[in-house]
């Protein structure tokens, strides 16, 4: 079935029809969780969420939205908008802090919180540490295809060097280390450096550190290299329930929302970014 195309005015109606300040548009299915959470947690338009199917639809909405013929609101994932220098700067259309929501929704609290409640482990037989631990060395494995990935998109070709999954670069089927001598080989055979230095387009940011870089690694990426992070803990405590990739989406949004607060390293950002919004609203 073709999907129904309101016109302009159409669109425009909508708000009152659905009785809210605005309607806020995002890409896909995914988003449409996490932004309900963030607009419920700073001061915001009272909106209603819907998915376009893809950036490419939505980016139709967003050229609307700055032409200033729709009056709505989208929410967007950054990528690598800031390094290449196709960020859209519109008070109305708000930004993730890092590549994608999984960025921000992925916390070493929140890995805990999802592999403590989903899987009823004891919150004793576990400690944040490991997480933190975890987490901190995945980003450290992983620096080298970042920085590749980075310059790829920035200099590059933009074939894209990190793919949605990051099963090939653990150790074994049962790990969930991240194996540099795999990294090595995977970009040694791209013909790419495992000691690459980050692109020049990005030193300005990490010079004044508005932004860190393990911030930009691809969302579903680092959601793949998670999820088996906490299906391997809940397996070893031997958790009572399992937990498929699916059900591991929907419960880090939940435990984001219980532990999202001003310690957040994202929360600054997004603080700004419904500031913006709140002011043109």
């Amino acid at each position: 079935m073709e999907k129904l195309e309101y016109s302009i005015d159409a669109k425009n109606a909508l708000p009152k029809f659905y009785r809210v300040d605005r309607l806020l548009y995002v890409e896909g299915d995914d988003d449409i969780v996490f932004w309900e959470i963030m607009f419920k947690k700073f001061e915001a338009p009272e909106v209603l969420v819907q998915q376009v199917g893809g950036k490419v639809e939505l980016q139709k909405y967003i050229d609307q939205i700055i032409s200033g013929q729709l009056d709505a609101i989208a929410a967007i994932d950054s990528d690598f908008s800031p390094f290449v220098g196709i960020e859209p700067n519109h008070n109305l259309i708000i930004k993730t802090a890092g590549h994608s929501i999984e960025n921000t929704l992925i916390t070493a609290k929140v890995l805990m919180k999802v592999a403590t409640t989903t899987g009823r482990i004891s919150a004793a037989s576990v400690t944040l540490e490991e997480f933190e631990n975890w987490l901190e060395g995945f980003h450290q494995q992983c620096s080298a295809l970042l920085i590749n990935d980075l310059q790829d998109q920035c200099e590059g070709e933009r074939i894209g060097i990190i793919g949605k999954s990051c099963d090939r670069f653990f150790e074994t089927k049962q790990s969930h280390r991240i194996c540099p001598i795999k990294v090595k080989e995977y970009l040694e055979k791209l013909g790419l450096a495992a000691d690459a230095e980050p692109p020049n387009s990005t030193s300005k940011y990490i010079a004044n550190g508005s932004l860190n870089l393990q911030d930009f690694i691809r969302g579903h990426f680092l959601a793949s290299a998670a999820y088996r992070f906490v299906h391997l803990i809940m397996k070893r405590k031997c958790a009572k329930t399992s937990l498929s990739s699916a059900a591991f989406f929907g419960a880090i949004n939940l435990a984001f929302e219980s532990t999202f607060d001003h310690e957040h390293p994202h929360y600054e950002h997004y603080e700004r970014e419904f500031q913006d919004l709140s002011a043109a609203a």
